[in-house]
Formats: C-alpha cells, sequence, structure tokens
C-alpha cells in the first residue's frame, strides 16, 4: 500500500498549489487509484516531445498513448521528466438498450436497397461488451478484460452475421462495465492486426473533449489512414443530456440551467447513477488546463445534498467532474452545478448514465460521444418505425467544433423490446461488407460516400448538424 500512498499524496499535494510546469498527475487520478486498488491503472499520458512511451502502450496521436501502469509506476513516471501530464483514461460500459415495439415491416419488404453481396472475403471487427457467442463465422476471439454477463455482444454478432452471412468475423469482448478507453484501444489494434477492413463499435464515452481529438478519436482517423472504416455508434443518451454556457446570471454560483433555473431535475428509477460533466476548457494540443471548474451537488426533493463531487482541477486539470452512486433510491433529485471561473463563457456537457428514466430539461444537441465524433468515424444514429424519423434515444450532433453528426441511421431494433444505436451500427457495418465485396479496392472513403447513395431520408429532420439526412433500409434481410 505504501505505492498507492505515494501517489495520492502527490495528488493531494498538486491539488493545494503546486506549479502549472510541476504538476503531472491529475487531481483525478488518486481517486481512480483508490478504486481500483494496487493494481493496474488505465491512464491517458501526455509525453514530453521524444519521450520514450512506457511498455505496451498504444500511441493514439504523437506523443500521446493509453497505457496501464500501477500506481508505482506512474510516481516513478512522473517523477521520471518524461511525462508532461497522466489523467485517467475514459471508461465505457455496455450500452442499455432503450424499450422499443416489434416493428412491423411486412408492408415494405420489397423496398430495400441493400446489394446482392454477403461480405464474402471481407473481415469485420467486433468491438463489443460481454462474453462472445458461439457462431461460425467468429474465426478468432480474444477477450480484452473480463467480459462479464450479458447477451449484447451477441445481439451484435448476429445482426452481422444475419445481415453479411459471408463475412468473415473477429470477436473483441470488453467487460460489460468499467471497460477502459485503454482496453478499447487495445482490442482495436488486435482487430486491425488480425486484417479486420471494418471494425464496428457501440460504445460511447462521454467523459472526454468532442471536438475530434479525444484519444480514441484520434485512433479511429489513424485506423482509417490505414484503409478501416471505423463504424460509431452515436449512443443512447439524447433524453439524458443537457447543454449550455458556463454562465451564472444571479450570482450564486450555480451554472444557469435556463434563464430562471438553477438545477437539472433528474428522475432515478432505482440504482446504479453516474453523472457527467465536462466544459470545453481544454487548452492547447499539450496538457489540458483552463480557466473554469465545475462541480456537481446532488439534492432529493427536500433540497438536502445526497451526494457531490468537489475534485479541484489543479494548476493543470481535465475539465471533467464525475458522480458515481452505486444505489441511488428511486426518486426526484435535483442537480446543481456549482461554478468557478473568469473569462468568457465555455460550453457545458451533462449527461447522467445508468437507472435514469430522464432528465428536465433535456437538450438533445451535442449528445453524440466518443469515439463517433472522431472525423474518420462513420457515426451511425437511430431511427424509429413507422415515421422513419430519428429516434428519441438517439445521440445528436453536433461535435464541439460545430461538424454535423450521426452520418447515417439505422434501425435501431435489437429483437425482445430492444431498440439503441447499438443496433444500428452493425446493419451499417453489414451494408459495408457487402459493397466491399463487389469493390474490394474501395478505400473507407469511397465507401463512406457509396453508403450515402443507399440512405433514404430521415423524415421530418428537426436539425442540420444534430440528425443524419439519410438512414440504411434493411427491411427484407431482418429477421430478428
Amino acid at each position: 500500500m505504501r505505492k498507492l500512498a505515494l501517489i495520492l499524496g502527490s495528488a493531494l499535494a498538486l491539488q493545494t498549489g503546486m506549479q502549472a510546469e510541476a504538476q503531472v498527475l491529475s487531481p483525478r487520478l488518486g481517486l481512480e487509484a483508490t478504486r481500483k486498488g494496487i493494481g493496474a491503472v488505465p491512464v491517458e499520458i501526455w509525453l514530453k516531445p521524444g519521450a520514450t512511451p512506457p511498455p505496451g502502450a498504444v500511441e493514439v496521436a504523437p506523443d500521446r498513448v493509453l497505457a496501464e501502469a500501477t500506481p508505482g509506476a506512474l510516481e516513478a513516471l512522473a517523477q521520471s521528466g518524461t511525462a508532461d501530464y497522466i489523467a485517467p483514461a475514459d471508461t465505457f460500459s455496455a450500452p442499455q438498450p432503450e424499450a422499443g415495439e416489434d416493428p412491423d415491416d411486412t408492408a415494405a419488404k420489397a423496398v430495400s436497397l441493400w446489394p446482392s453481396g454477403t461480405g464474402r472475403g471481407v473481415t469485420i471487427g467486433i468491438l463489443d461488451f460481454g462474453p462472445v457467442p458461439d457462431l461460425p463465422a467468429i474465426t478468432a476471439r480474444r477477450s480484452f478484460g473480463a467480459p462479464g454477463h450479458g447477451d449484447h455482444f451477441a445481439r451484435v454478432a448476429g445482426i452481422v452475421q444475419q445481415l453479411a452471412p459471408g463475412a468473415r468475423l473477429l470477436a473483441a469482448s470488453l467487460p460489460t462495465s468499467n471497460a477502459s478507453a485503454t482496453d478499447v484501444a487495445h482490442a482495436a489494434q488486435w482487430l486491425a492486426d488480425q486484417g479486420a477492413r471494418i471494425i464496428t463499435f457501440s460504445g460511447a464515452t462521454y467523459l472526454n473533449r468532442r471536438d475530434g481529438l479525444a484519444p480514441l478519436d484520434r485512433l479511429v482517423d489513424t485506423l482509417s489512414a490505414r484503409g478501416i472504416l471505423w463504424i460509431a455508434a452515436a449512443g443512447n443518451e439524447a433524453q439524458r443530456s443537457w447543454t449550455g454556457w458556463s454562465d451564472d446570471s444571479n450570482g450564486d454560483h450555480l451554472t444557469d440551467i435556463t434563464p430562471t433555473q438553477s438545477a437539472i431535475t433528474l428522475r432515478s428509477r432505482g440504482g446504479a447513477v453516474q453523472i457527467a460533466v465536462t466544459w470545453d476548457d481544454w487548452g492547447g494540443q499539450r496538457a489540458p488546463q483552463g480557466a473554469w471548474d465545475l462541480d456537481i451537488v446532488l439534492r432529493d426533493a427536500q433540497g438536502r445534498e445526497v451526494a457531490a463531487a468537489h475534485t479541484p482541477r489543479g494548476a493543470k486539470g481535465e475539465p471533467v467532474e464525475t458522480l458515481t452512486l452505486r444505489d441511488l433510491p428511486a426518486g426526484t433529485y435535483r442537480v446543481e452545478l456549482p461554478l468557478r471561473g473568469r473569462g468568457s463563457a465555455v460550453r457545458v456537457r451533462f449527461v447522467a448514465l445508468g437507472a435514469v428514466d430522464g432528465i428536465s430539461p433535456t437538450v438533445p444537441g451535442e449528445s453524440i460521444g466518443s469515439p463517433a465524433t472522431a472525423r474518420s468515424a462513420l457515426a451511425v444514429g437511430a431511427v424509429e418505425q413507422p415515421s422513419f424519423s430519428t429516434a428519441r434515444y438517439s445521440g445528436q450532433g453536433p461535435t464541439a467544433d460545430q461538424r454535423p453528426k450521426p452520418d447515417l441511421a439505422a434501425i435501431g431494433w435489437g429483437g425482445d423490446g430492444q431498440v439503441g444505436t447499438s443496433y444500428a451500427a452493425p446493419r451499417v457495418a453489414a451494408l459495408a461488407a457487402c459493397l466491399m465485396e463487389l469493390q474490394p479496392e474501395l478505400g473507407p472513403v469511397q465507401i463512406r460516400d457509396r453508403l450515402a447513395k443507399l440512405a433514404r431520408p430521415v423524415s421530418a429532420r428537426r436539425t442540420m448538424l444534430g440528425e443524419p439526412s439519410g438512414w440504411i433500409d434493411s427491411r427484407g434481410h431482418d429477421h430478428l
């Protein structure tokens, strides 16, 4: 435990006044080390120019890596002078599906634009959560952490095999909860090394920047340059998201949620809940630093404080605050975002994950997560039947740098009353494989163009930057 005490002591010292140039360990890292104990901690490392990355690290950008290290190794790295900054890696969990009705597509099976290919000769990498099913098309599999329980992977793989029955499938499985961006990076690297031409991933994180410069966004761009098409689900959090500005018009030191409201109403159905708040104050390309800091305070219906998160950013620090509750009782709560800062206002983004029925007010715009925000990712939203408009839960753009996202949509039906963008993404991956079979010389950009030409118009679009213009019609081929 001495090594753990060292890292926690360092983090505490950093929070209480070290100069920016001396601060290496993130103020949030001590909390992550406490959760992990003395085991390896997944981290994101900003290396100084020319420094050698730790063994086993995955490079996601020049001088930026994702790695795992014990608290003692992190302390040694911080003291070595080779790291500019070390922060916790982002976390992922298996997306929670929404409830939906069994679609009746019998009247439309003849109108599908699906091509004649089956994906033969194309290798699809499925990067997903939970145990890998026994499907004959899966020719190689590897787990990146204990898979846990659940059928999310099985549903996604079943959709791919059904719609691209000739494709070769690779299976990279992640834990159903608390998978790290480091796990995802290692899994993606393995799929690429095994020859995947397409990678479909249904996970999303909301703990990083959403301007295409998050670690996994940069990794997606690197893999795209190698000829790999990355298909990313847009996420299911549109109805559990809010975004606004770091304003405090009435001087109560709380972020203005509306001109007359200083709190977000959260409805818990009872269970584990995570609240994540980020704000666009990352600084330049080097270690994050800025002028704004936010906290999270959760209050019950009577105004009593239930829980709070007050992690100071320090001289350097990610503009991220999280509050995790393992078993929040069912009921209605108020979430306040205490605000400290100066200078021009920045965008603030709030998302509630887990056992949350909804929040109020809701702002669906900018609710898309990483790595769907990557410039090279083909981000996939979901449409609902029979209107074929954007599903209410489907993550929406734009990105923080105002790029339109998602790029396409598909039906989000996953069987057994489940819907979500998790099940839309593999439909697009299967169609991409069918196109690659027919024209194997095409690269990711050309395949994206072909997919766009096959898409049907999304009806009743409310925003040009936040909803896709077209959706992929797989009706007549789906048998879930």
